[in-house]
C-alpha cells in the first residue's frame, strides 16, 4: 500500500457544503458545453465502421 492511500481528509459540514456547491457549478458548466452529437460517441460502432468516415461527417464537432 502506498503512503498516498493512507491519507484521510476530514471536512467540517460547512466546508463540505461549500465543496458540494463548487462541484455542482463545475458539473453544470460542463453540462452546458455538451451537445447531442457528443452522445454519438457513446454508441457502439456498427459493422463496417470507419474512423476516417466518422471524423469527416458534418455532425462531428470536436
Amino acid at each position: 500500500m502506498l503512503p498516498i492511500d493512507q491519507v484521510q481528509l476530514h471536512f467540517n459540514p460547512a466546508t463540505l457544503a461549500g465543496l458540494n456547491v463548487i462541484l455542482g457549478l463545475v458539473m453544470f458548466g460542463i453540462a452546458l458545453d455538451l451537445r447531442w452529437p457528443t452522445f454519438a460517441l457513446l454508441q457502439v460502432p456498427q459493422r463496417g465502421w470507419c474512423w476516417r468516415r466518422w471524423a469527416t461527417t458534418s455532425s462531428f464537432r470536436p
